[in-house]
């Protein structure tokens, strides 16, 4: 049986988690600007993106990151 390559073993993970931490970052977001909490809504907001700018992710995989 093939087994997959460190490399795409670590895109798979590095992918999961930062797809986790935009959707709770996002989730956080949006329930601190249904409270009108703006500061709090842009801090959340911030580290949402700062997750989406890297170079770590394949284009494939940064591809599922942003759909």
């Amino acid at each position: 049986m093939a087994t997959a390559s460190p490399v795409v073993e670590d895109q798979a993970k590095y992918l999961e988690d930062t797809l986790g931490v935009v959707k709770v970052q996002a989730f956080q977001m949006k329930r601190c600007l249904d409270n009108h909490k703006l500061m709090d809504g842009l801090k959340h907001c911030s580290t949402m993106l700062s997750e989406l700018r890297t170079s770590s992710l394949t284009p494939k995989n940064y591809y599922e990151l942003c759909k």
